[in-house]
């Protein structure tokens, strides 16, 4: 869900996991996250206090993936231009991540209470959605094994597409469901930060297994 094609016909409340706020009020009690804020953009006069608190907050859109209307704001102007935007969104303390002048992110995957992989995006602009595909080791320090590394690109159509959408894909996602590069290089992250995240994704797996759906938070698009 995304604001880009029709909702569903059918309610289900799974669907309200959509919503970006609903994970962080399910989770920001269980496991450390940066600060959030539920944002409605007619209330621009409410963040005036934000930038005392944070120099620099993320606008995200609460639907939709792939870095779509994603902002580093850092003053009550530019806040108040991407607001005009009008998607129910969240401001979420900006945390920098870099490694060898890439900004970089790590996505951990755990099914059925069991660690599966881990892999990294790397990307040479704020935001690492969409980035280079990086595989991840542990080392001693946080590093990549080759820091001037050549990448290589994948354009196949991904497992999932036939699922969301059986024979008509939306052009507009035509990069998230089959284009792909990857970096030859490995992310090298500490022992004990690999450990972390690792069962930190088991835990947050298993939450969600056992969560009742209907006992959900409403999502911004039942309002």
């Amino acid at each position: 869900m995304d604001e880009e094609g029709p909702f569903p016909k059918d309610f289900h409340p799974g669907l309200r996991l959509e919503d970006k706020w609903v994970h962080y009020q399910l989770l920001h009690l269980m496991v450390p996250m940066p600060e959030t804020k539920a944002w409605h953009p007619k209330r621009v006069s409410e963040a005036e206090g934000l930038f005392q608190e944070k120099k620099r907050w993320v606008f995200k859109r609460r639907l939709g993936r792939g870095g779509r209307g994603f902002r580093i704001i850092e003053d009550l102007s530019t806040l108040s231009g991407v607001a005009m935007e009008g998607s129910p969104s969240i401001l979420q303390e900006f945390i920098e991540s870099a490694v060898e002048g890439w900004t970089f992110s790590i996505r951990s995957i755990a099914f059925g209470g069991h660690f599966m992989c881990m892999y990294a995006n790397l990307a040479n602009r704020s935001h690492s959605n969409h980035g280079y595909l990086t595989f991840i080791s542990e080392g001693d320090v946080l590093g990549l094994s080759e820091r001037a590394f050549k990448t290589q690109s994948f354009n196949q159509k991904s497992w999932e597409a036939k699922i969301w959408f059986g024979e008509t894909e939306p052009p507009y996602l035509r990069h998230n469901l089959y284009e792909d590069v990857v970096a030859q290089t490995t992310l090298q992250i500490p022992a004990s930060v690999f450990d972390v995240i690792r069962e930190t994704s088991i835990k947050i797996e298993r939450f969600y297994e056992a969560l009742d759906l209907f006992s959900l938070p409403k999502a911004c698009f039942e309002e």
